[in-house]
């Protein structure tokens, strides 16, 4: 949070037509895995987006499902690397990994 707010100070001192309403600032993706690394738990996963919800920060999630194909189709990360598949806050039978409270009752946006 710190880092954003240096940003936005950064861009409101170089561009005086800019104001704090008129500088929207949305982390486009954050989260944590889940398993594939000796961090990657649940109990992790479950700190780091409390944490981040709690910052008031607009964001987006990153992701809602695990993946289990992502590393066997060479996605985003190296070909075999576990840990791309297990990103999401579900699993991909629909299961939540972690209970969220922060959440319940939360401003909910969908995006187009």
């Amino acid at each position: 949070a710190a880092q954003i707010a240096a940003v936005r100070a950064a861009l409101l001192r170089l561009d005086s037509t800019l104001t704090d309403e008129a500088l929207p600032i949305v982390v486009g993706e954050t989260g944590w895995p889940t398993a594939g690394h000796a961090a990657a738990t649940a109990s992790n996963a479950a700190k780091y987006v409390r944490n981040a919800v709690k910052s008031g920060l607009s964001l987006y999630l990153f992701e809602a499902f695990d993946e289990k194909k992502k590393s066997a189709d060479g996605g985003a990360g190296a070909l075999g690397d576990v840990v791309e598949n297990n990103w999401g806050l579900f699993t991909e039978a629909g299961s939540a990994k972690f209970q969220i409270p922060e959440l319940v009752g939360a401003a909910v946006t969908r995006s187009t």
